[in-house]
């Protein structure tokens, strides 16, 4: 009876060779998996870090340029608010002073010759181009003075659109770098869920094996320890319990 025993054991272990490989081989292509998922998220991660710095700069450059564009404006509208007065204060005092009494005989002259000459066109459009000549030379005049102001104006305004470029393009690229951080995240999320479920399923596998080889060394191996006091090693009957009486068997 223990060889036909021993002998079921023998191709028990025979068919368990199989499965034993088969499981190896599903541990080591787990491994494999995790090596390359763990990669894989490290990639990730350090794609993310990078976005997201790169996202802080570009909140920091639109600040600036936001900033700037205000500043700009109120540059120009200073400019031109202060050119406006300066001009209108530099023709009422050339009004008020020689000029505006040229001007004032050269519209009374035009006026009176096209009252007395209204069929000499030629007569009135050369008053008229007299009258105009002096009006255009007192706003010239008056403008001079505010060159500067003017050239500073342009240079506001030149700014002004230099850096609404600036922020429509950090625009851009803050949405096109909220997509792409978006999209990255989605992707860590699905591994990590499968690493995850990776490591659930590999703590299972380990349980398991620690199980029983627990249990193996409670029992103390195969063979009970009921049935190993039972063998008498003067009279063993099979080759296993001769190798038991041989090898196994504690002095």
């Amino acid at each position: 009876m223990p060889d036909a025993i021993e002998g079921i054991r023998s191709i028990s272990r025979r068919d368990a060779a199989p499965r034993q490989i088969a499981s190896l081989r599903r541990r080591r292509a787990l491994a494999r998996r995790k090596r390359t998922l763990n990669r894989t998220i490290n990639g990730l991660q350090t794609n993310l870090i990078t976005l997201n710095n790169e996202l802080s700069v570009i909140n920091v450059e639109l600040t600036i340029a936001n900033t700037r564009i205000v500043t700009d404006r109120q540059r120009m509208q200073s400019a031109i608010q202060r050119a406006t007065l300066q001009t209108t204060l530099n023709t009422q005092e050339q009004l008020q002073g020689n000029p505006g009494d040229t001007l004032e005989r050269s519209r009374r002259n035009y006026e009176a010759h096209r009252t007395a000459n209204p069929h000499d066109r030629n007569g009135i459009i050369d008053n008229y181009d007299i009258y105009s000549n002096i009006h255009n030379t007192i706003i010239a005049n008056s403008q001079q003075s505010v060159i500067p102001l003017v050239a500073e104006s342009n240079s506001a305004l030149q700014s002004l659109l230099a850096n609404e470029e600036i922020v429509i393009d950090l625009n851009r690229r803050e949405t096109t770098l909220i997509q792409e951080i978006a999209d990255l995240q989605a992707q860590l999320n699905e591994l990590l869920r499968e690493d995850r479920e990776l490591n659930q399923a590999h703590g299972k596998k380990r349980r398991r094996i620690t199980h029983k080889k627990g249990a193996k060394a409670k029992r103390g191996g195969s063979w009970s320890l009921k049935y190993k006091k039972s063998i008498n090693c003067k009279r063993p009957r099979g080759f296993s319990q001769k190798q038991y009486c041989k090898y196994g068997k504690k002095v």
